[in-house]
């Protein structure tokens, strides 16, 4: 019987079973590795909810300030107003009558496939429509799966009241964008923060 082990057998075999050990330890590019550091970095839960920690600057830590058009709106801390604790959220009209607010991410692969529910507490004044209301949007790695908002907005003059969001997100989801928004003239003061999933139904 011939031997069909020949060293160059040997040899060839050798190099399809390592080869995919040796694609798979290859280096990986830069660019995708600080992708990987920026993502390892958003926190899996909402940051300074009670709006208690304050940055340099009059900054909100935890939050990004966002306005739609140049300086028309004033997204910092109340020392003023608070529903609970020291401080709050104020979100001002400045100029012309747009929307600004305070948006914050978070990892949300524990909250995929499970039904949540955001509350807040808001106080207005002077408010015009559209008013204030608050915003989810789920995403797997960049890419939107749903968005959802309060039915109805808070307007004129509101005394402190909690307003509250519940939406099932998808199994894809790894993360959850939350957005606080101004949409019109008047002030808004936000507190006491609140995302958490809801108890599982039994089947």
């Amino acid at each position: 019987m011939k031997n069909y082990y020949s060293p160059l057998f040997v040899l060839i075999g050798a190099l399809i079973y390592i080869y995919p050990v040796l694609a798979d330890s290859s280096p990986i590019p830069d660019k995708v590795k600080r992708r990987m550091s920026r993502a390892a970095m958003i926190p899996d839960t909402l940051q300074n909810a009670g709006f208690e920690d304050r940055g340099a600057s009059g900054s909100v830590p935890g939050w990004l300030g966002v306005v739609h058009a140049g300086d028309s709106y004033l997204v910092g801390l109340d020392d003023s107003q608070a529903f609970a604790g020291e401080s709050s959220l104020i979100i001002k009209n400045t100029g012309k009558p747009s929307w600004g607010g305070a948006h914050q991410t978070i990892r949300a692969e524990h909250l995929a496939g499970r039904e949540i529910e955001m509350t807040v507490w808001v106080k207005a004044a002077n408010v015009s429509a559209p008013g204030f209301y608050v915003a989810l949007k789920a995403t797997q790695m960049g890419r939107e799966l749903d968005s959802i908002k309060t039915a109805d907005s808070v307007r004129g003059d509101v005394d402190w009241k909690k307003i509250s969001l519940r939406t099932m997100l998808s199994k894809e989801t790894t993360h959850l964008e939350v957005s606080l928004i101004l949409d019109g003239d008047g002030n808004v003061w936000v507190d006491d923060v609140h995302l958490d999933p809801l108890p599982e139904k039994p089947f």
